[in-house]
């Protein structure tokens, strides 16, 4: 497991995340123009992104602006709502599964971290980072 970030990419530039799930915020660096930060906002943007460097799968956190905007809880009492995606192109790298995550889960993984990390966020700070927590997706 691997913190990529916003997963933009140049969060992935220092560290490899080939045949790994990858530990995404949401949204996009503060700084960034509106028109550039809603691209990279994007979760089929970071899918790609993370797909292509080799990711097997994304781990999605909110940002402490985005659990404001549309908090976890309100989004999982909606997760049983079907969603559909066109099937890529047979040669375009795929992940094998996409969650979002709560706070609380999140905080056990980053061992005492989270709110350094988050706070950092709100600046446009990331530094990804590996994990030491092993994860299965079902």
């Amino acid at each position: 497991m691997v913190f990529a970030g916003f997963g933009g990419e140049a969060d992935y530039a220092n560290i490899d995340v080939r045949g790994k799930i990858v530990l995404l915020l949401t949204g996009a660096p503060p700084q960034l123009p509106s028109d550039e930060r809603a691209y990279f906002s994007d979760s089929d943007v970071k899918r790609k992104t993370a797909a292509s460097h080799g990711a097997i799968g994304i781990l999605s956190l909110k940002t402490i602006t985005d659990e404001k905007r549309r908090s976890f809880a309100k989004a999982a009492a909606q997760a049983s709502m079907k969603s559909m995606r066109a099937k890529g192109d047979a040669g375009e790298p795929a992940l094998r599964a996409s969650v979002s995550i709560s706070r609380d889960t999140a905080a056990k993984m980053f061992r005492g971290k989270l709110d350094a990390i988050l706070d950092d966020a709100e600046k446009g700070i990331t530094r990804p980072l590996p994990l030491d927590v092993r994860v299965k997706i079902r």
